[in-house]
């Protein structure tokens, strides 16, 4: 039994909005789209967290919210970033965010609240709130957030993408691991099988969907895996002077791979800043005022 549950409510809010969209209901033909979904996703969100508060009765629920995207330091350290989305498929999806989440504040068993931070991302919430209680609580995260899987190194914490016949479906190792390969057939498992290295690949990596360029460009697994398995093996936060200490000792064995490295050190360190989800501190989280 998990002691907190942390859901990624833009998320999950994506999720069951395209379900709500596409789900075939003989009623669709008397009503338009507009009448037909707000009621629907609210009466859908409702429902799953009814069967989540069944489910796991001791359990406190927090639903967290996103910021806009510009005010977060994220945004500040990168412009591009999440830039490459369809902007106006998402702000169809976010035209009813508002009503959906006060109307399911009215509704929704006092175990559950809707909480967000200035400035900071849901991710980010998340895994601050997950690491300060993982010590002492069983925790679950629901999300289908690929950073989030770097907080499974703990023994305490579980991550989920499915609720199924009344329980959490919980990714194990395998599943986890499996989430880092790419199209060229590079897999994570050939690097490390380490959870913690998973924030340094996708550090050196990037992140496309994100608009997060790789440390350098077309830089390949066998590059990665030399970094992270010779070099690259602390797990203490990156700084510029951690950077410089790295290239410095590459460079006695590979100057082709140092130079690359050192001309691309701002990508590198941005890169760590915005994806590393360990250690983050003093995040505001706050509840969302209910209201109807």
């Amino acid at each position: 039994m998990f002691d907190l549950i942390l859901v990624d409510f833009s998320w999950i809010y994506n999720k069951y909005y395209y379900v709500a969209k596409t789900r075939p209901m003989h009623t669709l033909k008397e009503l338009n789209s507009d009448e037909y979904l707000v009621p629907t996703l609210k009466d859908m969100l409702k429902r799953l967290f009814d069967l989540i508060g069944k489910s796991y009765p001791k359990a406190r629920v927090l639903l967290v919210l996103d910021p806009p995207l510009s005010s977060t330091e994220n945004f500040s350290l990168c412009q591009d970033y999440k830039q490459n989305r369809d902007k106006e498929e998402k702000k169809q999806v976010y035209k009813r965010f508002k009503d959906i989440v006060g109307g399911l504040s009215m509704l929704l068993n006092q175990r559950f609240n809707f909480v967000r931070a200035v400035g900071y991302e849901a991710d980010q919430v998340i895994a601050y709130l997950a690491e300060k209680h993982q010590v002492d609580k069983k925790v679950l995260i629901f999300t289908g957030d690929k950073d989030m899987l770097q907080l499974s190194y703990y023994p305490n914490i579980g991550i989920s993408d499915k609720f199924e016949k009344g329980a959490f479906i919980i990714k194990t190792d395998k599943e986890i691991f499996g989430k880092f390969k790419n199209h060229k057939g590079e897999d994570f498992t050939r690097i490390s099988t380490n959870k913690r290295d998973i924030i340094k690949y996708r550090v050196l990596r990037g992140d496309p969907s994100d608009n997060l360029g790789p440390v350098f460009p077309r830089i390949k697994d066998t590059e990665i895996a030399n970094i992270i398995k010779n070099y690259w093996i602390d797990e203490e936060e990156l700084t510029d002077a951690r950077i410089n200490d790295i290239i410095d000792d590459i460079s006695g064995d590979d100057k082709e791979l140092a130079y690359k490295l050192k001309g691309n050190r701002k990508t590198w360190l941005r890169n760590f800043k915005m994806m590393n989800l360990f250690g983050l501190k003093d995040i505001p989280v706050k509840k969302v005022v209910r209201h109807g």
